[in-house]
């Protein structure tokens, strides 16, 4: 299983130097790992290769197959996960040998470049922001 945690050790030390949390910042934070998990979630269904066959037959199993969690709150923190349960999703993304072992087959990196890709920190610091503000 691929799996992403979104997690922030920052938001952890910032949250505990704002002492007691309402719900509703906690309520911001959650949105905040529900978009940018989204957006990972976007960019990686679409990077996903889909395969083409013989007699014109069209995969798409393992693009169908990415999901995302919704954000739970942690003693240590805040995580969302997205996923993809797909049996071979992790030969894809980072790679394997042919059956015979002469050749590596490079990996896609669906999950690791859309993560890369997006600003995670930035999103929650401008729900925090907009919450702090009065937005």
């Amino acid at each position: 299983m691929l799996k992403m945690t979104l997690n922030n050790k920052d938001l952890s030390e910032l949250l505990k130097s704002i002492g007691n949390m309402d719900k509703g910042f906690e309520k911001v934070i959650k949105n905040g790992l529900n978009e940018a998990g989204n957006k990972v979630l976007a960019k990686a269904i679409f990077r996903t290769p889909v395969g083409q066959y013989k007699g014109g037959k069209v995969g798409g199993t393992l693009r169908q197959g990415w999901e995302i969690s919704a954000a739970k709150k942690y003693k240590n923190g805040y995580s969302a996960y997205v996923f993809n349960d797909v049996e071979y999703a992790t030969y894809v993304e980072y790679g394997h040998f042919t059956r015979n072992r002469k050749k590596f087959i490079d990996g896609r990196y669906m999950l690791t470049k859309s993560i890369d890709e997006v600003d995670i920190e930035q999103i929650l610091l401008s729900k925090i922001g907009a919450v702090i503000n009065n937005d």
